[in-house]
């Protein structure tokens, strides 16, 4: 059974701002090194790591001009279909992770998306207490059967 309650639409708005930041605050950290020269890498090693019940790939990625090496995090189902030779941004820190723009999603696609939606949301909220109109509000609840595929 899905419930939606009075309650569910401001979470969802405050869900959905919260993951909104955080990925842009993850295209930020990409947006500083935009400027820099594209090079291209090695990769030496690829693992899967778990960390607080999230997995994520961990490249370990040879530059051989200049000599560096360095790590790129991504989404585990990208361990296997990354090739050996990769390309990104690389602004001459070794320390810093690299994002692989070939293979992964921008962030700041995600971020808007996660506003926009949690904007729609506040504005039903607002419209819905200024009108007294019910636009949120459900006359009875989804019943979903997960089994079967249908809605009761």
């Amino acid at each position: 059974m899905i419930y939606f309650t009075r309650v569910t639409f401001p979470v969802l708005v405050v869900l959905g701002f919260i993951f909104g930041s955080y990925m842009f605050l993850c295209w930020l950290h990409e947006a500083v090194v935009s400027a820099a020269p594209v090079v291209t890498g090695t990769v030496i090693d690829r693992k899967e790591v778990q960390s607080m019940g999230k997995g994520w790939g961990d490249f370990t990625i040879l530059i051989t001009d200049p000599y560096a090496i360095v790590h790129a995090e991504t989404q585990p189902y990208l361990l296997n279909e990354i090739p050996d030779q990769v390309r990104f941004r690389y602004n001459g820190d070794p320390a810093r992770e690299v994002f692989l723009f070939e293979y992964e999603e921008n962030p700041l696609y995600i971020a808007l998306f996660c506003y926009a939606c949690a904007l729609f949301l506040s504005y039903l909220i607002y419209y819905e207490k200024k009108h007294g109109i019910s636009v949120l509000s459900l006359s009875r609840p989804l019943n979903f059967d997960f089994e079967n595929q249908s809605n009761r």
